[in-house]
């Protein structure tokens, strides 16, 4: 599974130019802090086990919890948009949304850019605009509008306040960018992680440091996962500035060269990141691409960047969110099709 710019996305910390390589600045200005695996609390979970009633949902690309549902965000055209079950019984309620070039129609659909609560869920979709979508008690979904959010084609794309929109960007000195919909103008920040690979093209740094970020309103901090580096990036929002990494100190070893990433003989760490207000859940693979996991750790972070604990699981999914009352949901592929999980993680 190559984790691409358009999955997962986002980059963070310290990169400078010289004769043509990029290396790092040694003089951090903020603190790093090393976390080992094996001594964070952890925790064997067992999941139960659903089977869908629809055989479309081919490309699962999200799941989001709405009250008492849970939507699934289908990729594959030739099906729904939306995939709505009840998340007590994971039993199919309502089918949403087709694709296409009509004004109600979804021609491409994203990462949601900004979170759903009990009755309301979004969608990134046609590039620049997020759809906001309402379900009712009774299942009944309706879009009620849809908003231009950024400037220009953008990745990980996550709406900060009424104004601010944040997005990855490549090819850049800066990873980061901020789009003022009010003012129509933009600004960029954010740093490039330490790494031990000379990297003299701009498009292998990208690809090398692909990332997703996540946001919390409450705290005002943005948290950046890589993909290749076992790394948490902490920017405190009010200055953009980035105030502390977390390094995964015993990860397995990442590959030395970029012809063994191109080969996808690289490990991936991170993967698909989800929120709730207190904290962040995201799969650590920590595994090489070019093999899918016999099992997985789903690491707690709270929004200071620090892993205080780790569910241990033997299935990898696609696409996975936990509520916020702590039940993890997740969606695997088998030779028969899809299968629909659940696990209660708190008391």
């Amino acid at each position: 599974m190559k984790i691409s710019q358009n999955s997962i996305t986002l980059l963070v910390v310290c990169f400078f130019v010289g004769v043509g390589v990029f290396s790092c600045n040694n003089k951090k200005k903020h603190p790093i802090v090393e976390q080992n695996l094996c001594s964070i609390p952890s925790k064997d979970i067992t999941l139960k086990e659903y089977t869908p009633e629809s055989t479309e949902l081919y490309v699962p690309m999200e799941l989001l919890v709405v009250g008492d549902y849970l939507a699934i965000v289908n990729g594959y055209e030739g099906a729904n948009v939306i995939y709505l079950y009840n998340r007590h019984d994971l039993q199919l309620v309502q089918k949403y949304g087709t694709f296409g070039r009509a004004a109600n129609e979804y021609w491409e659909v994203g990462k949601a850019p900004k979170n759903s609560n009990d009755s309301t869920f979004y969608l990134y979709t046609n590039n620049r605009y997020c759809a906001e979508l309402s379900v009712k008690k009774n299942g009944e979904i309706n879009e009620l509008r849809r908003e231009k959010i950024t400037d220009n084609i953008g990745d990980n794309v996550i709406i900060l306040n009424d104004s601010i929109t944040f997005s990855q960007i490549r090819g850049e000195k800066y990873p980061f960018k901020l789009y003022n919909r009010n003012q129509n103008d933009v600004s960029f920040f954010g740093e490039f992680p330490q790494v031990d690979l000379d990297i003299d093209n701009i498009d292998d740094r990208d690809n090398w440091l692909a990332s997703t970020s996540v946001y919390s309103p409450f705290f005002n901090r943005l948290l950046v996962f890589y993909a290749n580096v076992p790394i948490i990036g902490v920017y405190d929002m009010s200055s953009m500035e980035l105030i502390r990494e977390t390094v995964i100190k015993d990860a397995n070893p990442q590959c030395s060269s970029l012809d063994d990433f191109y080969d996808n003989l690289n490990n991936v760490y991170f993967y698909k990141p989800v929120t709730t207000e207190e904290c962040v859940y995201v799969a650590f693979v920590n595994g090489m691409e070019n093999k899918e996991p016999s099992s997985l750790n789903l690491l707690v972070v709270n929004w200071d960047g620090v892993v205080s604990k780790s569910y241990n699981y033997d299935i990898f999914s696609s696409a996975y969110t936990v509520s916020a009352d702590g039940c993890l949901y997740l969606v695997s592929q088998t030779e028969d099709g899809l299968l629909l999980h659940k696990a209660q993680l708190c008391e």
